[in-house]
């Protein structure tokens, strides 16, 4: 658990019931909509594939899910989706939810993690802040692409 002043903030892995909660935070966000393209990741039994890996993870304050982080492990590991309720931002939720999944990416071999946000978001910013590096567009265009070196 940890405490931002008087706001309490409990992180634990993201399990297949909290399906409804990461749809939720999903769908709270100004920034970072689904873009077509994406709306096939939103398949619930591709959700429920992805957190079946064991990598994401979730922070809760009063029971609520306030935000989540997902890593898939494939031949290209990558963020999923890194998303906190606009009401929790600058609690440092967003990276201690990415430090977490980048560690277990590292547990299990990966080199390299990519994600992808849009460009000029705060998300943006705060990747770059980070260290990722920052590259062009996705092949659709729409998205600037991040990676972290792992090694």
């Amino acid at each position: 658990m940890l405490k931002d002043n008087d706001i309490q903030y409990t992180y634990r892995p993201l399990t297949a019931k909290d399906i409804g909660a990461f749809y939720d935070v999903r769908f709270s966000v100004r920034e970072n909509r689904i873009h077509p393209h994406q709306v096939n990741l939103l398949d619930r039994d591709l959700l429920i594939e992805k957190i079946g890996q064991g990598g994401g993870w979730l922070c809760e304050r009063d029971g609520e899910v306030v935000g989540f982080c997902l890593p898939v492990l494939t031949e290209k590991p990558f963020i999923t989706g890194l998303f906190i309720r606009p009401a929790h931002h600058t609690h440092g939720i967003g990276r201690e939810l990415l430090e977490r999944s980048v560690r277990w990416l590292r547990e299990q071999g990966a080199r390299s993690v990519e994600l992808v946000t849009d460009p000029g978001s705060r998300a943006d910013g705060f990747y770059q802040h980070l260290g990722w590096k920052r590259h062009g567009l996705d092949e659709f265009g729409c998205q600037v692409v991040f990676t972290l070196d792992l090694t």
